[in-house]
């Protein structure tokens, strides 16, 4: 899957919100260094969320509150 697979994905479950917002964590990571988290972190923690929908879901949230400059701590 690439990036904007990833973005414009339709699922509705906790893995396409985790792809969907994953995603624009990572490249939010890569371009914004006021990114709250790293790109080592989004990776790390989207591989890790990946072992069940509700870890996916949960995972999701925390990177859409980032996404959406709603999460100000730096990891």
């Amino acid at each position: 899957m690439n990036f904007q697979e990833a973005l414009s994905n339709t699922r509705t479950d906790g893995i396409g919100a985790l792809y969907r917002e994953g995603a624009a964590s990572l490249l939010n990571s890569m371009v914004n260094k006021n990114f709250p988290f790293t790109t080592s972190y989004v990776q790390d923690s989207f591989l890790a969320a990946l072992r069940s929908n509700k870890a996916a879901a949960a995972q999701a949230e925390v990177f859409k509150l980032a996404n959406e400059g709603r999460l100000k701590q730096r990891v």
